[in-house]
């Protein structure tokens, strides 16, 4: 998967513990560390983050620490994955894109999907998986957004 962002972002395919029984989501602790921690002046407070499209839908979710150097998405994250169908084996890049006045950190988020295998040439045993992606997060950037960044990928 290629994808490029000017701001901070990370990106993570979706497993079983991420989209069934635990629903939960492990964010990359160098992201965590360099882009919400460094906001933050004591690292076991649970975080608010605020997920919205470009219909104006948002999700409210909640970061919390999980032992020693590991952050998830913890509540909010389930109603999240099921509102916007997420499946094992898809893709979602998250992008930091402001920490509003009451200190909620807003992110821009795309979901790659899987639609149905794809036959090759090499016949249906080595059947692959077509990714479509399509961008379904927006929140634009408020004019005093302190997260400027090269893109790297988490």
């Amino acid at each position: 998967m290629s994808f490029n962002s000017p701001i901070p972002f990370f990106w993570t395919s979706m497993k079983p513990s991420n989209v069934g029984l635990r629903f939960r989501m492990t964010i990359p602790i160098k992201f965590a560390r360099e882009h919400l921690l460094a906001e933050v002046t004591n690292p076991d407070d649970e975080l608010d983050v605020l997920l919205q499209n470009e219909e104006g839908l948002s999700w409210q979710v909640l970061v919390r620490p999980n032992g020693h150097d590991r952050y998830r998405f913890c509540k909010g994250w389930k109603n999240f994955a099921t509102k916007n169908k997420l499946k094992i084996g898809g893709s979602v890049v998250f992008e930091l894109i402001d920490r509003l006045p009451d200190s909620t950190f807003a992110m821009n988020f795309h979901i790659c999907r899987i639609s149905a295998p794809v036959q090759e040439s090499n016949g249906p045993q080595e059947a692959c998986f077509k990714l479509t992606c399509c961008q379904i997060g927006h929140i634009q950037p408020s004019a005093n957004a302190k997260f400027h960044h090269s893109g790297q990928f988490y």
